[in-house]
């Protein structure tokens, strides 16, 4: 496996994003980020699972890491997750909209990224990208396919004071998703 590394002057995650898309030189782009840690055969299962040659949206299970501090950002954040994990272990088939995102540990294959043109870099940076994209390839057709033996492990470290802008952030670009996207609306908890 060679690794290569790009430096680029920081326009936020969906920059970046899009810069591996456009210079990675693999079939299939595997996302994580940095406070992921990887199951030792989460490559493999991704792999295993485009075997198929049929394009499509795979994305794996991911929990809290033990060693995350104990706070109330990662109690919340193991919560939805046990959460959103138990629903597809009871049933497998993705649900629009609530499965339609590309984050991390979604693997895709590469061409149907750039046809799809990546990330929309119009909304904020870092927020609701994935949801966007996974919209648009929903709408495309492309299948999404849960795959829970494909798995990571979140460090959950946000400082306090980071959630509070989190939520700002949040509220803009949602209402700009929604704008983009109507028919996501009524999912999206956004009043009339």
């Amino acid at each position: 496996c060679s690794l290569r590394v790009v430096e680029q002057p920081n326009r936020g995650q969906t920059e970046a994003l899009n810069t591996g898309i456009r210079v990675a030189n693999g079939e299939v782009v595997l996302f994580l980020d940095d406070d992921l840690v990887c199951d030792k055969a989460l490559v493999r299962e991704h792999a295993a699972a485009h075997t198929l040659g049929i394009p499509q949206i795979v994305f794996g299970r991911m929990h809290v890491a033990g060693d995350s501090p104990d706070v109330l950002a990662a109690k919340s954040m193991s919560a939805s997750l046990h959460k959103y994990f138990a629903r597809l272990d009871n049933d497998k088939k993705p649900k629009w909209p609530y499965d339609a995102w590309v984050g991390p540990n979604c693997s895709i294959p590469r061409s149907v990224l750039l046809e799809l043109g990546g990330y929309d870099q119009t909304l904020f940076p870092k927020r609701y990208e994935d949801v966007d994209l996974g919209l648009r390839l929903w709408k495309r057709g492309i299948p999404f396919k849960y795959h829970p033996s494909a798995v990571t492990h979140h460090v959950c470290a946000k400082p306090k004071h980071s959630i509070s802008s989190d939520i700002t952030y949040d509220g803009e670009a949602l209402i700009r998703l929604c704008k983009k996207h109507p028919d996501y609306r009524p999912y999206a908890g956004v009043a009339e």
